[in-house]
C-alpha cells in the first residue's frame, strides 16, 4: 500500500513540476493579455462613442423628418399650381408671340432712322 501511495504522490509530484515548469509561459501570456487590455477597451470605447454618435445623428434625422416632409408637400402644392396654370400659358404663347412680333416690327423703322444705327 506503501508503494501505491508512494507512486500517486510521485505523479502528483510530477504533475506539478510540469505545471511549475509551464507557470512562466502561463504567467508571460497572461501579462501579454494584460498589457493588451487597455487598448482592448479603449478601442471598444471608441466604438461605443462612435455607436452613440450614429444613433444621435439618427435620432436628429428622424427629428427633422416632418419639416422635410412638410417642405416637400409644399413644394408638391407648388408643383401642382404651376401644372394648373401651364395650360393658360400655353394658350396665350401665341398671342404673346405675336405682340413680340409686331412690337419688334413697330420699333424696327425707327431704329433705322436712329443716328447712331
Amino acid at each position: 500500500m506503501v508503494s501505491g501511495l508512494s507512486g500517486s504522490l510521485i505523479a502528483l509530484i510530477e504533475s506539478a513540476l510540469a505545471l511549475i515548469e509551464r507557470a512562466p509561459a502561463l504567467i508571460e501570456s497572461a501579462l501579454a493579455l494584460i498589457e493588451r487590455a487597455p487598448a482592448l477597451i479603449e478601442s471598444a470605447l471608441t466604438l461605443i462613442e462612435g455607436a452613440f454618435a450614429l444613433i444621435e445623428g439618427a435620432l436628429a434625422l428622424i427629428e427633422g423628418a416632418p419639416a422635410l416632409i412638410e417642405g416637400a408637400l409644399a413644394l408638391i402644392e407648388r408643383a401642382l399650381a404651376l401644372i394648373e396654370v401651364a395650360p393658360a400659358l400655353i394658350e396665350r404663347a401665341p398671342a404673346l408671340i405675336e405682340g413680340a412680333l409686331a412690337l419688334i416690327d413697330h420699333i424696327r423703322p425707327s431704329i433705322k432712322d436712329h443716328p447712331l444705327a
